[in-house]
């Protein structure tokens, strides 16, 4: 709670000095725009990976997945088929939701996406599932990690290319961007016209080491707080 009492301080400061702050993340809208309000965050969300664009009250869909629910049909029908058992669509426990039981042998979807499809499961589904959509196609990209009980589907032949595009759609309409992240997930190459900084213990690769602008030595949320100190 002090940590969390430390960044709105210093959120409020930058904000005084004319920054915007935002949020940026492959997860849901609802989860964005709930976590957006406990902070008091009040700039543009990017949710889905840079899928969805909202600011001021105003959503706009920048890549969308065509026959999303035709891909869903037919994740339950490769879980079915291997006796997996289906559970409510839920929330990633960093959203205080609860991931399904995979070692019994359960998986949901994701809940509250609107551009892309994810699956919490067993190691063993998640690998059927990279198989089954695993052929040539152009509509959509897929994240397919077994290790992690991960899969998705999202909008694109290179889903990791939606969020740099989406920032560099704010870049043209004359925002200087400044991304804070903490995995190469969060890494926009300098083409886009943003500038990357990370936390401390962030799991980037050594040429995104290289080349990000500045790379706190403190964790998570301290991390964030440095970097927004170096910014203003």
């Amino acid at each position: 709670l002090g940590d969390i009492a430390m960044l709105k301080e210093k959120m409020a400061k930058v904000k005084e000095n004319g920054f915007i702050i935002g949020l940026c993340s492959d997860s849901p809208f609802p989860q964005l725009a709930y976590l957006a309000e406990t902070l008091g965050i009040d700039g543009p969300i990017l949710a889905e990976n840079g899928n969805i664009l909202w600011f001021e009250g105003k959503s706009v869909v920048l890549h969308a997945l065509p026959e999303i629910d035709a891909y869903k049909e037919q994740v339950m029908l490769v879980a079915d088929m291997h006796g997996f058992q289906k559970i409510d669509d839920c929330i990633a426990p960093e959203f205080g939701g609860t991931a399904p039981m995979t070692q019994s042998g359960q998986w949901s979807f994701g809940a509250g996406r609107e551009t892309s499809v994810t699956v919490f499961a067993p190691a063993e589904l998640i690998k059927k599932l990279g198989v089954s959509f695993g052929g040539d196609q152009t509509s959509y990209s897929i994240d397919c990690s077994p290790e992690y009980g991960f899969f998705a589907l999202h909008p694109g032949e290179n889903y990791k290319k939606n969020k740099g595009k989406a920032l560099d759609l704010l870049v043209a309409y004359g925002h200087a961007i400044v991304m804070v992240g903490n995995s190469m997930s969060d890494w926009v190459d300098p083409e886009h016209g943003v500038v990357c900084a990370f936390v401390g213990g962030a799991r980037i690769q050594p040429h995104v080491v290289n080349k990000a602008a500045y790379i706190s030595d403190k964790p998570v949320i301290q991390g964030v707080i440095d970097i927004l100190e170096h910014i203003v």
